[in-house]
Parts: C-alpha cells; structure tokens; sequence
C-alpha cells in the first residue's frame, strides 16, 4: 500500500503544473491591450513557477 501511494502522490506536482498551465493560457486569452502589461508580470511569474514544479 506505501508503494501505491508514494507513485500516486509523485503525481502531484505535474497535476499543480497542468493547473498553473491552464491558468496562464486563460490568462493569455483574456489579456487585452489595456490590461496586457499587468497580466505581462503575472504570467512571467505563473512560467518560472511552473518550470519549478515540472523540473
């Protein structure tokens, strides 16, 4: 049984990963030019914690 949930719980960071993925794409299509540069900063930071989680 510890073996079952230690490969399922490794599972974890790709699932916060596929989330934080999907929050940025939204976030890209929703992003227009007056609010381009505030969403700009949010999705730089959104990348670099999902390269984190993904590595």
């Amino acid at each position: 049984m510890i073996h079952v949930a230690v490969i399922v719980g490794s599972y974890g960071p790709f699932a916060i990963g596929m989330i934080l993925g999907i929050v940025t794409l939204i976030l890209t299509i929703i992003a227009t030019k007056k609010n381009r540069k505030t969403f700009s900063r949010k999705l730089e930071e959104l990348t670099i914690v999902m390269n984190y989680l993904l590595l």
